[in-house]
């Protein structure tokens, strides 16, 4: 697999060093290591967050220091791990308050990087599954496939109902379809998309859903629906 790894540290040699521990470490667990590095934490932008799956953030950089930056991120993403490298132990207490995975002293080597890059890996391959990022008014926000009820087709948008109510959404339909994991939503018709949990009933007017919505069933996905609702 490939882990995305955002890299803070002021310090070149320790940058240089660092990653390279890191890489050889994935290395040894047949992991690929993507970087996105930087000098200080006040580089990184909410994207970075976004794509990042595992922090390394060195405590101690001089524009914004890595308990704060680690505040932006969990603002964005509680889930990410976040790992911070120091060349002192006084800031353990205050990581918690931004639930910190590890503290690191420089130099960090590689039964330090093993476990990180492990619990890293094992959030990642869920991610992909669980979440979808969705762009709205140029904002970004999280939501998990679980907790979508059914996805509408409406022109050049789609409709995305979720227990928090709905949110209407610039993408095409036939990428939902394709993106959505396959174990978990069924199409029944040509504009809809449902999460097979949020399923009440099913009868001749369609699939009633747990938000109290109607949901058609046509013709050509009928037996789609049967399939995956009875196992037929």
């Amino acid at each position: 697999m490939v882990l995305h790894i955002a890299l803070v540290e002021d310090e070149p040699i320790t940058m240089e060093q660092t990653q390279k521990t890191i890489k050889r470490t994935a290395e040894e667990l047949q992991m690929l290591t993507v970087f996105r590095t930087f000098a200080d934490g006040s580089e990184i932008e909410e994207d970075d967050i976004l794509w990042a799956d595992l922090f390394f953030l060195d405590i101690e950089t001089k524009e914004e220091n890595g308990i704060d930056t680690a505040r932006r991120i969990r603002k964005v993403t509680e889930r990410t791990p976040i790992v911070f490298t120091t060349n002192h132990e006084s800031y353990s207490v205050e990581g918690y308050t931004v639930q910190a995975y590890r503290f690191l002293l420089k130099p960090i080597g590689k039964e330090d990087c093993m476990p990180c890059l492990e619990h890293a890996a094992g959030l990642a391959e869920t991610k992909s599954q669980e979440i979808v990022i969705l762009a709205q008014k140029g904002k970004k926000i999280l939501i998990h496939y679980r907790d979508v009820i059914f996805i509408e087709a409406a022109e050049h948008y789609c409709h995305i109902y979720t227990k928090n109510g709905m949110i209407k959404y610039r993408k095409k339909f036939a990428e939902f379809v394709d993106e959505v994991p396959q174990d978990q939503f069924i199409q029944c018709h040509r504009s809809y998309l449902v999460n097979r949990n949020s399923i009440c009933s099913c009868g001749v007017q369609g699939l009633c859903m747990n938000n109290g919505k109607k949901v058609p069933v046509s013709r050509s996905f009928a037996d789609n629906v049967k399939a995956a609702l009875f196992d037929i």
